[in-house]
């Protein structure tokens, strides 16, 4: 399994409609996409501004391709809010998980 995590800042004035478009666009599509496994949405204080992560869940690395392929994520009018000019994206491998968030 791969773990997809993209990174950006935000202003905190505009963290209400990022978080908007991240929670309906984003989380939509990719539960919608073969492969995915599920994301989660972190936010933090960074200054005067916010830091946000998105870790998304995938079975392969075939299916994160053909979910960035299908669907456009970045639109320009959400993209103009981001404080850094490139947010940046790593993939790990998941090795092991022990997690129980609600239990």
């Amino acid at each position: 399994m791969l773990i997809r995590i993209w990174h950006g800042r935000i202003t905190s004035e505009n963290l209400t409609n990022y978080l908007r478009h991240l929670r309906i666009d984003c989380t939509q599509q990719y539960r919608q996409a073969r492969g995915n496994r599920g994301l989660q949405i972190l936010c933090r204080q960074d200054g005067d501004a916010q830091a946000l992560e998105v870790h998304s869940f995938w079975n392969t690395q075939a299916d994160l391709q053909a979910c960035i392929a299908t669907y456009d994520l970045y639109q320009p009018e959400t993209q103009k809010d981001l404080l850094l000019e490139a947010p940046y994206v790593v993939l790990y491998e998941l090795l092991e998980s022990e997690l129980d968030l609600f239990g």
